[in-house]
């Protein structure tokens, strides 16, 4: 069971979907277990997706930064969810499809052995979960700003990036090129 201790904004994703953020400065998801046969199991909470923000939030809200623009009319729409944070940030938060997830996991993975990260740390630890209770790698999540990365590396680096990533690629995912990867960040760019 896990237990997740003062948390401080909640939002619903959908009727069966919520996303919280708790004091440890990390995010997380929870779902209805909608198919438990007793009522008990039903009003159960499963965790679905943890991460770490290292900023508390304090206000979660629906809606976009951003206006969708006639060009635009062409991308599928993503619903977004709007934080804020003590600190005067604002962030978004986009849901994706499960093929776009896997993809931008293998993206995240393989960018994470390219991009060292800032005085030395790791950035899988960083946004691991983390509380007074346990520690656990980040799931459910894939951090855009690490993503948005891909389009400052040199060449080489995006190519050894696309390299990793089609070496992996499982479940129906196509192959990608620099040029094509690059356009999926940029589009996810104009989310914000």
């Amino acid at each position: 069971m896990t237990i997740i201790r003062g948390t401080t904004a909640v939002e619903a994703l959908d009727d069966d979907v919520f996303i919280a953020s708790e004091s440890g400065f990390n995010i997380y998801t929870v779902r209805k277990n909608a198919e438990a046969t007793s009522e008990e199991e039903r009003r159960r909470l499963e965790v679905v997706g943890e991460w770490h923000l290292g900023d508390f939030v304090n206000r979660f809200r629906h809606g976009s930064l951003v206006m969708n623009l006639p060009e635009q009319e062409s991308l599928p729409a993503t619903p977004t969810l709007l934080f804020g944070t003590i600190s005067g940030a604002i962030g978004v938060i986009a849901r994706l499809t499960q093929e776009r997830f896997q993809f931008l996991s293998l993206v995240e993975q393989e960018l994470r052995k390219v991009i060292k990260g800032i005085g030395g740390l790791d950035h899988s630890e960083w946004r691991s979960f983390s509380n007074d209770k346990r520690t656990v790698d980040s799931r459910g999540f894939v951090d855009g700003d690490l993503v948005e990365q891909f389009l400052d590396l040199k060449r080489d680096k995006q190519e050894m990036v696309v390299m990793g990533i089609n070496s992996q690629l499982v479940g129906g995912l196509s192959a990608t090129t620099v040029e094509d990867l690059g356009k999926v960040v940029e589009e996810l760019m104009r989310m914000h």
